[in-house]
C-alpha cells in the first residue's frame, strides 16, 4: 500500500470473554480522505503479503452429492447422498486409535450417539415435492425417519410465489458411511 490512511480504528472487544476467544479477531478500518488523491497523485490500496498465504479448509465429516432420478420431464425423485470423508470422519471421534481405523469405529464419549447432519433443501415453486414419499436409507438399510429426524420444517410452495423448503436435522451413528435421502416430485404443467 503506497497510500498512508488519515485514520486507523481498531474494534474494541465487548468484553475480556471476547479477548479470550482465539477465534475472535480484531478488524482494522483504515480511512483515506479521497480529496486528497488525483490523477497525479492516485490512491493505491492495494495489499501485498511477504509470504504467499496457503490455506486449507477443515475437511467436513460428509461429501454431498444431489442429482435428479426417473425418466421423462414430468416427475421423478430428488436424492440426496452424504458420503462419509474417513479421515474427517475419524478426526471427529474423541477417542481415535490406529486400531480402528480400517474398521472405521470409534469409541465414543459417554452419552455421544451420534453425529447431527442438517440438511437444507429449497425448490422452485413449479416442482410439486410429495414430502409423505421422504426416505431416509443408511449403508443400504432404509431407516423410519422418526428414527433418525431429530426436528424437520416443512414449507410448502405456494404457486408463483415461494419455493417449497425443506429443512431437517438428522443423528447418524458414527460408523454411517453412506446416507441417502429421496423425495418424490411432479411438475406444474404452466398454463396461464
Amino acid at each position: 500500500m503506497n497510500a498512508l490512511p488519515n485514520r486507523i480504528l481498531k474494534e474494541i472487544p465487548k468484553s475480556e470473554w471476547e479477548e479470550e476467544q482465539s477465534v475472535h479477531v480484531p478488524c482494522l478500518l483504515l480511512d483515506f480522505e479521497v480529496q486528497d488523491y488525483s490523477k497525479a497523485y492516485p490512491l493505491n490500496v492495494g495489499l501485498s503479503w511477504r509470504a504467499p498465504i496457503a490455506w486449507v479448509p477443515h475437511q467436513g465429516p460428509f461429501r454431498v452429492t444431489r442429482f435428479l432420478t426417473g425418466s421423462g420431464n414430468e416427475r421423478g425423485s430428488i436424492a440426496i447422498v452424504l458420503k462419509a470423508n474417513s479421515e474427517s470422519y475419524l478426526r471427529s471421534c474423541s477417542k481415535f486409535t490406529p486400531e480402528n481405523k480400517d474398521a472405521q469405529v470409534c469409541a465414543l464419549d459417554e452419552g455421544a450417539s451420534g453425529i447431527d447432519v442438517t440438511i437444507f433443501e429449497m425448490v422452485p415453486w413449479y416442482v410439486r415435492l410429495y414430502f409423505h414419499t421422504l426416505k431416509v436409507v443408511l449403508d443400504g438399510q432404509q431407516v423410519a425417519l422418526r428414527d433418525v429426524a431429530k426436528w424437520m420444517r416443512v414449507s410448502p410452495s405456494e404457486d408463483r410465489k415461494s419455493p417449497a423448503v425443506l429443512e431437517m436435522q438428522l443423528r447418524v451413528p458414527y460408523n454411517t458411511s453412506i446416507i441417502s435421502l429421496t423425495v418424490e416430485f411432479d411438475k406444474v404443467n404452466f398454463t396461464a
